[in-house]
């Protein structure tokens, strides 16, 4: 993978991994948690299915605008197709994917691993509108499983809810060892590379 840098607003940087092949443009997959090594094999999952994938963390304070930021680097990339995007989020980076994604068009197809912030979540996602959404959540997570089950009662489009013994966020993966192939074959059915 290649580091990019994202420069925000205040003019502080984030840094990501960037994972291409070739240099045609393909369909994007951002992928915004507070680790970039915690995503396990999936970034890698999600290129070699055909996909140019950036893996950035959120820095210190999680925002909206920060990830819309994201969006506006990630497609300047030029091995990306700006009309294909997908997004993953995980754990406070659900939360402010879900929030970026619900104002802005780039993003097609969205999948969030433990979404948490209920209220402030059920608010927007009218304003996401009839776009996929996956949710994948632990039943023994006390704050992300009622969060994922409403969202998911909630959105107007095509839902998925995946529901895993243990983990949260990034961790799911390591925890529902299919659960790498199941976001990888979601984003596939909708921005097929």
């Amino acid at each position: 993978a290649n580091v990019v840098d994202v420069v925000l607003e205040d003019g502080s940087v984030l840094f990501g991994d960037l994972y291409e092949s070739g240099t045609e443009r393909k369909p994007g997959i951002l992928l915004v948690g507070l680790d970039r090594a915690s995503w396990g094999s999936l970034p890698l999952d999600l290129n070699n299915a055909g996909y140019t994938v950036l893996v950035m963390e959120m820095g210190l304070i999680p925002q909206a605008q920060h990830v819309e930021t994201m969006l506006r680097t990630f497609i300047n990339v030029g091995t990306v197709d700006p009309a294909r995007i997908g997004v993953i989020g995980e754990a406070q980076g659900a939360d402010v994917v879900m929030l970026a994604c619900a104002i802005d068009e780039l993003c097609d197809v969205l999948a969030l691993l433990s979404p948490i912030a209920r209220d402030t979540l059920l608010n927007v996602i009218p304003s996401y509108g009839t776009r996929p959404l996956l949710i994948a959540t632990s039943s023994s997570d006390p704050e992300s499983y009622p969060t994922g089950l409403a969202l998911t009662q909630t959105a107007q489009g095509n839902t998925r809810f995946i529901e895993t013994s243990a983990g949260r966020g990034s961790t799911l993966l390591q925890f529902q060892p299919d659960l790498s192939g199941e976001i990888v074959g979601w984003f596939t059915t909708y921005l097929a590379p």
